[in-house]
């Protein structure tokens, strides 16, 4: 399935660098709300996130939480 939708480029840049970042932002949260509710299996989220080994699957959720945590507390120190 092939999904499109316009964001706003203001709203694009605070996502991303540039247009590949920002999808694999989209598919990253795709992957993360179908972990939190149980829906896709570990091997969809595999596939989706194009990972090689079933341990990056593990540490997927940890991961991306500690990449958005410290993006937000470099862009406050940079901010303040």
């Amino acid at each position: 399935m092939q999904i499109n939708r316009d964001v706003p480029e203001e709203i694009a840049r605070n996502i991303g660098e540039d247009a590949r970042s920002v999808e694999r932002a989209a598919l990253e949260g795709l992957a993360l709300e179908g972990i939190r509710s149980s829906r896709p299996s570990r091997g969809q989220v595999w596939r989706l996130l194009g990972f090689e080994t079933r341990y990056e699957v593990d540490g997927f959720p940890m991961e991306s939480l500690y990449r958005r945590v410290s993006k937000r507390l470099s862009g406050t120190v940079n901010g303040c």
